[in-house]
């Protein structure tokens, strides 16, 4: 198989590109074998429909394409938090923290969406230059090992017992032979441990091992779970600091199991409230439940002369064809959203060359007669080609065919002359021309 770089990357950058392209085609095999699991696992339950995966920038793709694109789904799992935390809570603006059993994952919300990243994105230490939400983990959770130095200064995390939380390899309430964070958070007597104590105690009754947790917990002392609790608190209020970016005080949305971690009865400073939702263990899923179809449009254009009334007549092309793309990918069309345009001057080139990118939205249209298993990547290539068409070759639309002003071809998968993974450089006869 062969992954096109235009495919999974848009915008300059040629290693980036490249980086891009290789990490997206050496997971192709895993993620094909998982989006057949998956497909495997919705026909035994006897669900005859397409399905979705989640994309990194809260949208939706559909399994066939997710096969074949797989780097458009890293780090979904906190955008869903975010999204789902918006839904359930009603606020728009804030900090997201959803809190595990191993890691807490920490994103801001702008307008309901997760804020995107503005810097250089890495993902395992490589440079890449696709869509990925600013998020941020720390090894704190449920279910993370506390362990204590001479003088009783707490160490929690990254280390954590997981999926073994109940086990006998597990925490100490559940008669484990670990302390963990989530031993801590029962043995403080804050209220927000309330719920899992209540849980603990059921369980107690129900194995006739009542009182078992309360011996257990007190061989640790109420010195070292204060330092512990106080290490968890510290933790949490410096993952936010780092998050929300600015000295403004923030309204922080706490999601996820562990959320009970947090002493939400004492508010730190640069934080103006503590949010939570009765439902905010399945905010995760709420997130995924919201998706909508999205579809980012890129082009290329060239003014002569910087023409302002031509630049109007090509971006409002580029946005009828970015919401048209987005209603074949399976979109409702009365739903459809365009956000944009955004455009970047290509430095060093001739002319008034310009970048152009459109992002379309809409909910999933139930409707649609659309074989959403068909795998038509050009249909729905999130980067386009050259985006020719019959109109542009038969001169046509929006005067695209006259000789004062062209598109320019976006990049396709080798390298052209026009193609800006060049980093902005003109070929060599344009110099050539200049020179002369």
């Amino acid at each position: 198989s062969i992954t096109l770089s235009h495919q999974v990357a848009g915008g300059l950058g040629l290693l980036e590109r490249e980086n891009a392209a290789i990490m997206n085609e050496s997971l192709r095999p895993l993620c094909a074998q998982t989006v057949r699991a998956f497909a495997k696992a919705l026909d035994n339950l006897g669900f005859r429909c397409p399905f979705f995966l989640t994309k990194n920038d809260g949208t939706l793709i559909s399994g066939s394409r997710a096969k074949n694109l797989p780097v458009l789904a890293f780090s979904s799992g906190p955008t869903n938090s975010i999204r789902g935390a918006h839904f359930l809570t009603l606020v728009t603006d804030g900090v997201v923290i959803d809190l595990g059993g191993t890691t807490s994952d920490a994103g801001y919300i702008q307008n309901g969406y997760p804020r995107q990243a503005s810097s250089e994105v890495r993902v395992a230490g490589v440079s890449v230059n696709f869509t990925m939400p600013d998020t941020l983990s720390i090894g704190l959770g449920g279910g993370s090992h506390v362990e204590f130095d001479d003088v009783d200064s707490a160490t929690v995390g990254p280390l954590s017992v997981g999926y073994k939380l109940e086990t006998a390899d597990g925490a100490y309430i559940f008669n484990g032979s670990r302390l963990t964070a989530s031993d801590v958070a029962v043995a403080s007597g804050r209220a927000c441990a309330a719920p899992l104590r209540e849980y603990v105690e059921r369980e107690e009754e129900r194995k006739g091992t009542q009182g078992t947790c309360e011996q257990r917990l007190a061989t640790v002392g109420r010195a070292r779970v204060d330092a512990a609790w106080q290490r968890i608190q510290c933790m949490v209020t410096d993952l936010i600091d780092v998050v929300k970016g600015s000295n403004d005080n923030v309204t922080v949305i706490l999601v996820g199991g562990g959320s009970i971690l947090v002493d939400t009865s004492s508010v730190p400073a640069g934080v103006a409230r503590f949010v939570t939702h009765k439902d905010s263990d399945v905010a995760n899923a709420v997130g995924a439940a919201l998706g909508q179809i999205g579809f980012v449009l890129e082009r290329n254009y060239e003014l002569p002369d910087n023409d302002r009334e031509l630049r109007r007549k090509f971006l409002d092309e580029f946005e009828e064809e970015a919401r048209s793309r987005c209603e074949k990918a399976g979109a409702l069309k009365s739903t459809i959203a365009i956000h944009g345009p955004i455009e970047l001057r290509m430095s060093y080139m001739p002319g008034f060359r310009y970048r152009v990118t459109y992002f379309a939205v809409g909910d999933v249209d139930d409707s649609a007669q659309i074989d959403l298993h068909h795998e038509d990547d050009d249909a729905l290539d999130l980067f386009q080609g050259d985006g020719a068409d019959k109109d542009e070759a038969t001169g046509g639309a929006a005067g695209l065919g006259s000789p004062q002003a062209k598109r320019v071809p976006s990049p396709e998968p080798l390298l052209a002359e026009e193609d800006p993974m060049l980093c902005g450089v003109p070929p060599a006869t344009e110099l050539e021309k200049n020179a002369e």
